[in-house]
């Protein structure tokens, strides 16, 4: 995707993660290639102003981290985040509770990697600024890219999340690529979400990225509360209902007396040479670079994988629900459906 120079503006903010514990609130703002954090203790009248709260600063920022010449603690080349998006915090019962872990889509280098933070606090729970020096850490107590950097880049959107089984969920966006990576940085799983603006293709032509865009993806057990009682066998994979005619939108079903549009039809993508079959195939090699265990080199890519199973629309035993689908090359003509697919086994 062309890369275009981008102003820093303090109101993109393009995720919001509250921690009940800290009562704190953790803000990603891209046009800062930063993350803030709030006291959320405050009233509304010492959220106005700079005193107040358990912070002690009223409605001032208690914590930033990303870019430390923004508030004039550090050059450009102190920058660790650019255009970020998707700030967690890792929640009680997972590996790295209390952590934070960001996508990091390094817009401007042209590669993506994930970095997990662990914000330094004093004995009275408050962060650290010593005189003159940003705001630590020097550096993520983990970090993920691949080997070959530029084979995983999503110069928009995308996240990351710290999953129960102590690997770490990514949403790529502008390829619509869904992976699983353990601490040591081997690729678990992956999905590459065949929905388009032409439906859904069994065969991805090669048109990325933003084709399959998705905004964001989250990993839910069978478990969770909101797939309590619900039938959750599996009853195909997405190409093959889609080839049936089945779980199209009401708009997209046509009278059977109207003739079809001149466009691709499901499970089809004949229009150009395919990219990859998103059933089968996997991403672009190699895969792994992170601070910790190598895989053994020239290993097959088949044999590093736990699970590749073929998501489903229900049925199994993970689930995973895309809020704000993207379905257009270049972002243009949105559409936001909320799909849950599912996956035959847990992994790891």
């Amino acid at each position: 995707m062309p890369l275009r120079p981008v102003l820093a503006f303090w109101n993109h903010i393009n995720s919001v993660d509250y921690n009940p514990k800290l009562d704190q609130i953790m803000l990603s703002v891209r046009g800062c290639n930063e993350i803030w954090l709030l006291d959320h203790s405050t009233t509304t009248q010492e959220a106005d102003g700079h005193i107040g709260g358990r912070h002690g600063k009223g409605g001032d920022l208690i914590y930033r981290w990303g870019n430390p010449a923004a508030y004039k603690r550090g050059t450009a080349r102190d920058k660790q985040l650019v255009h970020q998006h998707g700030a967690e915090g890792i929640p009680d019962g997972h590996p790295s509770a209390g952590h934070i872990t960001i996508f990091n889509n390094v817009y401007d280098r042209g590669w993506s990697c994930i970095e997990e933070i662990v914000p330094p606090m004093d004995a009275s729970g408050r962060y650290i600024l010593a005189p003159g020096k940003p705001y630590g850490p020097e550096k993520p107590v983990w970090h993920y890219e691949t080997k070959n950097r530029t084979d995983f880049f999503s110069s928009e959107i995308s996240g990351a999340h710290r999953l129960p089984n102590g690997n770490t969920f990514i949403c790529s966006d502008t390829e619509g690529h869904f992976f699983e990576v353990t601490v040591a940085g081997e690729l678990a799983w992956e999905y590459i979400n065949p929905v388009t603006r032409e439906g859904a293709l069994k065969v991805l032509p090669k048109c990325l990225p933003m084709t399959n865009s998705v905004f964001r993806a989250f990993r839910h057990a069978a478990d969770h509360p909101a797939l309590k009682g619900r039938d959750l066998t599996p009853k195909g994979t997405i190409t093959e209902r889609a080839a049936q005619g089945l779980d199209a939108r009401p708009d997209e079903r046509r009278p059977a007396d109207r003739p079809a549009r001149d466009r691709p039809q499901a499970g089809d993508g004949k229009r150009q040479e395919p990219k990859r079959n998103p059933d089968t195939a996997g991403p672009r090699q190699p895969w792994v670079k992170v601070q910790g265990p190598q895989l053994q080199e020239g290993r097959p890519m088949r044999e590093r994988i736990t699970r590749r199973e073929v998501l489903a629309l229900t049925g199994g035993a993970a689930a995973f629900i895309c809020s704000r689908l993207f379905a257009a090359a270049g972002g243009a003509n949105l559409r936001r459906p909320n799909f849950v697919f599912v996956l035959g086994e847990p992994s790891g």
